[in-house]
């Protein structure tokens, strides 16, 4: 018959592994259905074994109405805490109660996530420059020129970070660091990313409500303007 009793990490930890060939459940007296599953073998990361050697958080019921009950692991102590493994299947109760199987909300999570981690690729500033310096920059005169510049100074600074999350202090960082060296290069430099980010608000595919140049005014930062030079 399997032990039941009041989980703690003490008691986790005291833990030794079970006999060859077998494996003990131990069910929690908090959580209904929630358990910790003692392998007979050891852990295979030396940080986590302690006396207990491989440990499961698990989980035991009928996940979904009319099936048979059916044991699910939340997680490997160590790799999760025995806290947060009773929140997660305190968390599964409530979602079986409303006739929810829990396996399909993580499902839908993992999903989402791989979706957004596409998009902040799709998004990230270095494709998002590609795309423009092949619509716009391609075609003009000096575009091999622009392209370089923009390259140089702002897609080998945030090239992996989404274009959303650039903001107006980001812009300015580059700007002052150019000013303090050449402030009509650092000029140019502003007039260039100020058309990027306005390209790329007009195209409504980005997630960009409005520019981070903005309010940033080419006068105030840099001064007037000079004989012009081409920045490197």
């Amino acid at each position: 018959m399997a032990e039941r009793r009041q989980l703690t990490d003490r008691f986790v930890r005291s833990l030794t592994p079970a006999k060859r060939g077998t494996r003990n459940d131990i069910w929690d007296t908090v959580v209904r259905t929630f358990g910790a599953c003692v392998y007979d073998d050891k852990d295979s990361d030396p940080a986590r074994r302690g006396k207990a050697g491989r440990i499961a958080f698990i989980m035991y019921t009928r996940f979904k109405r009319g099936a048979a009950p059916a044991r699910r692991i939340i997680g490997t102590y160590g790799a999760i805490t025995l806290e947060d493994a009773r929140r997660t299947a305190g968390e599964w109760r409530s979602l079986i109660a409303k006739g929810i199987d829990p396996a399909a909300i993580e499902k839908a999570n993992r999903e989402k996530a791989a979706r957004e981690a596409a998009l902040r690729v799709r998004h990230s500033f270095a494709a998002v420059a590609e795309t423009f310096i092949a619509d716009k920059m391609a075609h003009e005169r000096d575009g091999k020129d622009a392209e370089r510049v923009l390259r140089t100074n702002f897609v080998a600074v945030w090239g992996d970070r989404p274009i959303a999350d650039i903001t107006a202090l980001d812009v300015l960082e580059i700007i002052n660091a150019k000013k303090r060296r050449a402030p009509q290069q650092a000029r140019a430099l502003m007039v260039l990313i100020r058309r990027f980010f306005n390209w790329a608000c007009d195209a409504h595919v980005y997630g960009l409500d409005r520019s981070p140049c903005d309010r940033l005014s080419v006068s105030r930062i840099i001064g007037p303007a000079e004989a012009q030079s081409t920045p490197e």
